[in-house]
C-alpha cells in the first residue's frame, strides 16, 4: 500500500512539474492537466485518491465521495471529464472538481452543481495570483 502511495505522489509530482504553467493553478493540477492525460493516467489518479481515502482511516472511498459505490472508477473519471468540458472549469485544480463529483454523484441539482462550479472558479482564479 505504501508504495503504490508514494509511486502515485511521485506520479502526480512529476506530472504536476511538467508544465507549471498549463496544467497548474496555484501549484496545484487542473484540468488542463487531467484532459492531456490518458484514460490510464486520469484511473491511476482516481485509484490513488481510492489508496489516500484508506490511509487515512476511510473505508473506501465512498468515505470520502457519498455515491461514488454506485460508480465504478471509469465512470468517475467520466463525470470528471464532463467537468472539465466546460472550458470556464479548466483552470480548477483537480482535487477541488472532486466536489464536484462528489455533489453530482449524490444527485445534487443542476442549479447546485453550477453554483458549486461557480464557485470552484473564482477559487481558482484567487490561487492563479
Amino acid at each position: 500500500m505504501f508504495k503504490k502511495t508514494m509511486l502515485l505522489a511521485v506520479f502526480c509530482l512529476s506530472s504536476a512539474m511538467a508544465t507549471e504553467s498549463l496544467y497548474q493553478t496555484g501549484g496545484v493540477y487542473n484540468g488542463r492537466g487531467w484532459l492531456a492525460d490518458t484514460v490510464m493516467e486520469k484511473l491511476n489518479y482516481i485509484y490513488g485518491m481510492s489508496d489516500v481515502a484508506r490511509n487515512f482511516k476511510c473505508e473506501s472511498i465512498s468515505d470520502l465521495w457519498p455515491g461514488s459505490e454506485k460508480a465504478t472508477y471509469m465512470e468517475i473519471v467520466q463525470i470528471v471529464d464532463q467537468f472539465y468540458a466546460d472550458a470556464s472549469n479548466r483552470a480548477v485544480p483537480v482535487l477541488y472538481a472532486l466536489g464536484w463529483v462528489k455533489m453530482k454523484l449524490r444527485g445534487d441539482t443542476p442549479a447546485a452543481l453550477e453554483k458549486f462550479a461557480a464557485s470552484l472558479r473564482r477559487t481558482a482564479v484567487g490561487l492563479a495570483k
